[in-house]
């Protein structure tokens, strides 16, 4: 029961689900028959929460056909990439995307993977609508600085990266900020994209 629960703690990330990713590289889940076999087996052991992107090639495709059938509550979060043209329609387009694929209609974090698109008119409507319809349950960033650590009401959720080599934003007083006043922080590649296993 104990190793439910703490598998329940982590979520797994799937930039290596249907594609090349990845200091070290991988391929064998760029397969569907291995990215699904790979997901099912994960939820088996009580592993039900999900990191993905738009941009993670075949990844929401891949998660949204494994978890199709099952009983068990998945949670999924997801990100809007880069907005080259900054346009809040293009965001929109990319979430309806998002749930399609996944074939699902609630979205447990939905991210911005540049921070500064949450700059963009209108894109502070959108996340708030979306929580309002109960579409999603959190909006945020995924970020790669401490200056890019919001102080914003509307942003209740950041994705972080943090392993033994790089701690100097978890450490953060700003981060920590951020999370005692209600902020939810995700901490993202924790192995190094694998190479920590090498």
């Amino acid at each position: 029961m104990k190793a439910i629960q703490k598998n329940q703690k982590y979520i797994l990330g799937s930039a290596q689900i249907g594609q090349d990713y990845g200091i070290v590289g991988s391929t064998q889940l760029n397969s569907k028959n291995n990215a699904v076999e790979f997901i099912q087996e994960a939820i088996k052991k009580n592993f039900l929460s999900f990191d993905t992107a738009s941009s993670y090639g075949n990844s929401e495709k891949y998660i949204g056909h494994s978890i199709k059938n099952t009983k068990k509550k998945i949670k999924i979060y997801t990100k809007i990439p880069k907005l080259t043209y900054r346009n809040i329609s293009i965001a929109e387009k990319y979430y309806n995307e998002s749930i399609k694929k996944l074939n699902i209609k609630f979205i447990e974090g939905l991210f911005l993977h540049h921070p500064m698109d949450w700059e963009i008119k209108g894109m502070r409507k959108f996340a708030n609508r979306l929580k309002n319809k109960n579409l999603i349950r959190r909006f945020g960033l995924s970020i790669y600085d401490k200056m890019d650590i919001p102080n914003d009401k509307d942003i209740d959720i950041i994705q972080v990266p943090g392993n033994i080599f790089n701690q100097s934003l978890i450490k953060s007083s700003k981060l920590a900020k951020f999370h005692k006043e209600g902020g939810t922080v995700l901490i993202r590649s924790i192995f190094l994209q694998g190479l920590l296993f090498f």
